[in-house]
């Protein structure tokens, strides 16, 4: 079902009115969301199809590319762009629960609603602090040249304040280190000139003390 609703849209490409209301359908991305959830929550046979981002995106034979686990067949199947003989789902093996999500999230989307109820809202729970914040004022400008230097350039002017606070911080890093190491070298030199002296009054006072037991003696 899912291939042959890709088929069928690429037959109403071929026409102009057709593709028209396909560019209408993929330009809308609550479509494209409620399409994804669709196909790989419900519609998608993932014991015998595989998925491709190759050529534009197609579906494939598990079997023929060589994909299928006979053990495990349940698993999604998602081939390697970079490397076709590689399947990257192989190990997909909670993928029951994740479809489990996406159809439950689908059937939400597609509920009637109450003219100001939010869609999102069924499936998207915010927490008080987030859905409280206020809409930045650059949220409703239109992107645009202009738009893009002035981000650039408060990108650089805070670029290079970052840089000047960090040669400031270096610098004085320096220069208290340059401080530190000559009131080392002061106490060092501080330190050997007491102990020099103090040894000399020592060796003064040894001496003076013989000196003065030998007349002792001679007398």
């Amino acid at each position: 079902a899912a291939a042959a609703g890709s088929g069928g849209r690429k037959r109403g490409r071929s026409s102009s009115g057709g593709a028209d209301v396909a560019g209408a359908l993929e330009s809308n991305l609550g479509l494209l969301l409620v399409d994804f959830l669709r196909l790989f929550g419900r519609a998608l046979n993932m014991s015998e199809v595989g998925v491709t981002c190759s050529g534009g995106g197609c579906f494939y034979s598990k079997a023929g590319q060589g994909f299928l686990d006979r053990g495990r067949p349940h698993l999604l199947s998602v081939q390697d762009p970079l490397d076709a003989a590689n399947d990257t789902a192989r190990n997909s093996w909670n993928i029951k629960t994740v479809r489990q999500v996406f159809d439950h999230a689908y059937q939400l989307l597609t509920a009637p609603c109450a003219p100001a109820e939010s869609l999102l809202g069924r499936i998207i729970h915010l927490a008080p602090v987030v859905a409280g914040r206020p809409i930045p004022p650059w949220f409703h400008e239109a992107p645009g040249p202009s738009r893009d230097r002035g981000r650039s350039s408060r990108g650089s002017s805070s670029k290079h304040q970052q840089q000047q606070r960090r040669r400031s911080g270096g610098g004085s890093g320096k220069s208290g280190g340059q401080g530190g190491g000559v009131g080392d070298g002061q106490k060092e030199r501080g330190r050997g000139r007491d102990g020099a002296s103090g040894d000399g009054e020592r060796r003064k006072s040894s001496g003076s003390k013989g000196g003065s037991q030998q007349q002792q003696q001679q007398q």
